[in-house]
């Protein structure tokens, strides 16, 4: 389950700046010479501490995304491209399906007794992309 979801959440990441025609990484996310991603091996063996730092990365990501949206669509859906409308749609339907497994990883790990306060707040910050996304398409 845990695979799926980052498989999803990093899929979903890769591919925006490619729609929004970005190729550049993020400037919160740095790469070695090798290509890994700084930190990659160290924090698979650190359990919960790395998988919060993957969230705090993913939220991030997020973030970034939401801006570059921002700035290259603009605020309203009538006077934006229809590459523009095309991606928000395909990014709500994605956003919808990565809030369902979230959702259900959440639930899984409360019935475990372990700590979702990370998931929860990517949640969050998941749903309220989400409701902006669906506020930008219906506008």
């Amino acid at each position: 389950m845990k695979t799926l979801l980052a498989v999803s959440v990093a899929a979903f990441a890769i591919s925006v700046p490619v729609a929004l025609g970005d190729t550049a990484p993020p400037p919160s996310i740095q790469t070695n010479p090798s290509g890994q991603t700084q930190g990659q091996g160290e924090n698979q063996n650190q359990g919960q501490g790395g998988a919060a730092d993957r969230v705090q990365r993913i939220g991030a990501r997020l973030a970034l995304i939401e801006k570059r949206f921002d700035k290259k669509c603009g605020t309203d859906s009538t006077q934006a491209s229809q590459q523009c409308t095309d991606f928000a749609k395909k990014a709500e339907d994605r956003l919808g399906t990565i809030d369902t497994k979230l959702q259900a990883l959440i639930t899984k790990r409360q019935a475990a007794g372990k700590d979702v306060g990370p998931l929860t707040a990517l949640d969050t910050a998941v749903q309220a992309l989400a409701q902006k996304l669906h506020d930008w398409l219906g506008s």
